[in-house]
């Protein structure tokens, strides 16, 4: 168990964070050698969490894809969408609804096979899809080189099952719980876990 560093966005102070409680940990997805960099959102009444398939963290020749799953309820998960593109390795996938009504996706095209130290190789991208199983095609948003990243203030917050390769939470407050998308390798294999928290004082 290590610390999980999570994001409250300013709503919680230093006191407040000794009131949060897990409530329930599951693993939600290990089907590729290498299952990560996740994060969670709810679309049309239903969850959806994406991530990134591949051999190991990164490295030539590993070409991740982007596997999207969907639950009705949070606890059966199936498959819904895999996004790739040959000879890159696509990773860091980040979700959000748009104001009109379509899911999307952003991501980043990383050409493993052709990287130096001093050049980041990769292409921001974003799909969009109206019913979270279709999506469009890859859509450049940013020039090569710029890598959109996710930023915030993070606090160590609560202890989640945790260890060794391990990260890359996403976070959803719904009905009165955060719900916590994340990686880890603590059960042998770097595997997809849904965790659940509530907060004292947020409902």
């Amino acid at each position: 168990m290590v610390a999980l560093m999570l994001l409250l966005a300013g709503r919680l102070g230093a006191d407040e964070n000794r009131g949060i409680k897990i409530v329930e940990v599951r693993k939600i997805w290990d089907a590729a050698p290498h299952n990560a960099f996740t994060d969670l959102e709810r679309f049309k009444g239903g969850w959806y969490c994406a991530f990134r398939e591949g051999r190991g963290h990164a490295g030539g020749g590993d070409y991740g894809k982007i596997r999207v799953i969907a639950s009705s309820d949070g606890r059966a998960w199936k498959s819904v969408a895999l996004l790739q593109n040959q000879g890159v390795d696509l990773r860091d996938a980040k979700l959000s609804v748009t104001q009109g009504g379509e899911l999307l996706l952003n991501s980043c095209e990383y050409r493993v096979d052709d990287d130096s130290a001093d050049i980041r190789n990769n292409t921001s991208v974003t799909y969009r899809s109206t019913n979270g199983t279709d999506w469009s095609a890859a859509t450049q948003i940013a020039d090569k080189g710029y890598w959109l990243w996710q930023t915030a203030k993070y606090t160590p917050a609560a202890k989640l099952p945790n260890g060794g390769d391990s990260s890359y939470a996403g976070l959803l407050w719904h009905n009165g719980l955060l719900w916590i998308s994340y990686y880890s390798s603590h059960s042998g294999k770097t595997s997809i876990y849904l965790a659940k928290a509530k907060i004292a004082g947020l409902k």
